[in-house]
């Protein structure tokens, strides 16, 4: 496991329960380890820091929210991420893919920053960083697009008048016949589309991370 998973596996672990605190930081070695700062005040007020660098709206949202920096009187996630969609109309499975995204950001941040990395180590951790987290993202483009056209498929033969279907009971019924061996071919298709989408992400992505895309993008389309 490289740096960076590691590093974010226990960004992940801050979201539970309360959220972000100096106790739960205590909690996760690599973060002290990385994360500048004397004191874990210190180490806590730069992670803050790091987070409020994310770019992109929605996922800095998302993790603030996470993290209990909004939201912190809440003391369970589900309530955070609750007050976080009254923010932004999205899904709960959308918001969780903006706080993957924006916690990956920091990880990368606190790579960039980490006083225990030789600039050369820097460099090759951040380099090993953004190759995976391109690879992920052109994937999560094309299992999206593919399941968007998997969603398209004519699942149903033309409805006809019923005229047609008593003029026409034999023509009507090879329509029938034509879809349905049609849609047995897409079907296999479409298995055979799963059996590679699996192989492609156990290749890029390491096991848990592949069995969490497994679950999101595949099993429950």
């Amino acid at each position: 496991m490289s740096l960076e998973q590691e590093l974010l596996a226990e960004l992940k672990a801050l979201r539970a329960g309360t959220g972000l605190t100096e106790p739960r930081l205590r909690e996760q070695p690599l973060l002290n380890l990385h994360i500048a700062g004397d004191t874990y005040g210190e180490r806590m007020k730069k992670l803050i820091e790091l987070v409020d660098r994310i770019h992109d709206r929605e996922q800095r949202i998302a993790v603030r929210y996470a993290f209990g920096i909004e939201g912190g009187h809440h003391r369970q996630t589900k309530d955070r991420r609750a007050e976080a969609l009254k923010l932004m109309p999205m899904s709960l499975r959308t918001l969780d893919r903006r706080e993957e995204s924006g916690l990956g950001d920091v990880a990368r941040f606190i790579i960039e920053e980490s006083p225990q990395l030789t600039e050369a180590e820097r460099q090759d951790e951040i380099d090993r960083a953004t190759s995976m987290a391109t690879r992920l993202s052109d994937l999560e483009f094309l299992v999206f697009s593919l399941a968007r056209m998997q969603k398209l498929r004519w699942n149903h033969p033309v409805h006809q008048p019923d005229w047609v279907k008593f003029v026409y009971p034999s023509w009507y019924r090879k329509l029938k016949q034509r879809h349905a061996a049609v849609q047995a071919t897409q079907d296999r298709d479409w298995e055979e589309y799963n059996a590679k989408l699996y192989a492609l992400i156990e290749r890029i992505a390491d096991e848990g991370t592949a069995e969490a895309w497994k679950s999101r993008f595949i099993d429950d389309i």
